[in-house]
């Protein structure tokens, strides 16, 4: 579904297959059991969390998607509430189509970081509106465009109290009953202003750090629980799911028709 490249750090292969023949094959119709690996390889999207391409025998196909290296931001690249919520949103959500998940890996032995391993979706990922464009014709773009906005409703309407998993990854301390707009901006504007203290982008060169220090006071600005946008979202209104990044190289089309069949990332 996407283009793929030449693996840019080490991937303990061996290791990774040791953990599939125990955890994942002949647990699911995409790796049977005695599958072996013969190419990995990454995928040119997904930089948040590397996702590669495993390729075993017998044409099987999985996906791996693991934390980066090196030191990172706290509760950054977490794969673990990744792997949760397309879990939840698989078993719950039929009209929010994602991959299914099959495994979760906390052991940073086995590739070097964190990691899960989901199915691989045959499809069609478009990185431009050109490509679109050139793709499908206007009234597949249309049908196709809307199934997009139907599915971004659908995740939108989604009750995710009602899943007991989903409820666990709510901030250390905020129950159910708070997490509410009010509630998040209050979040987000605790988090991010953490996030911008430990991030090395101030010691950018100074027109870089200048521009990203006036963005973020923009930002900071709109989440503060003073903002009037804050202040606007009463406690009884119900709060949702938000993707975060949904856009178009976010989704897989269906091989041959205009529809939605995974969002990821």
């Amino acid at each position: 579904a996407d283009e793929v490249h030449r693996i840019r750090a080490k991937m303990n292969t061996t290791a990774l297959q040791q953990y599939l023949d125990g955890e994942v094959a002949g647990k699911c119709a995409a790796w049977p059991s005695g599958t072996v690996v013969v190419r990995t390889a990454q995928f040119g999207g997904g930089q948040s969390n590397p996702t590669f391409l495993v390729e075993g025998t017998n044409n099987a196909r999985l996906v791996v998607r693991k934390k980066p290296s090196g030191k990172l931001l706290a509760s950054a690249h977490n794969v673990a509430r990744e792997y949760a919520l397309l879990s939840a949103l698989r078993d719950n959500a039929p009209d929010v189509p994602v991959p299914t998940v099959f495994s979760l890996c906390t052991d940073s032995s086995i590739i070097g970081t964190e990691f899960y391993v989901m199915e691989y979706v045959e499809g069609r990922i478009f990185r431009t509106a050109a490509e679109l464009t050139e793709a499908l014709d206007g009234e597949a773009r249309t049908e196709l465009l809307d199934h997009v906005a139907d599915v971004l409703a659908a995740l939108h309407a989604f009750d995710w109290k009602s899943v007991p998993s989903l409820r666990g990854l709510l901030p250390r301390g905020v129950s159910v009953d708070e997490a509410t707009p009010h509630n998040y901006y209050r979040r987000q504007h605790h988090r991010w202003a953490k996030q911008w203290d430990n991030s090395p982008v101030k010691n950018e060169p100074a027109a870089v750090a200048a521009m990203a220090t006036e963005s973020w006071s923009a930002l900071r600005a709109a989440l503060s629980p003073s903002s009037s946008a804050a202040a606007a979202a009463p406690g009884s209104i119900n709060s949702s799911i938000v993707h975060g990044d949904f856009r178009l190289d976010n989704i897989v089309v269906h091989p041959t028709l205009p529809l939605v069949v995974a969002v990821l990332d």
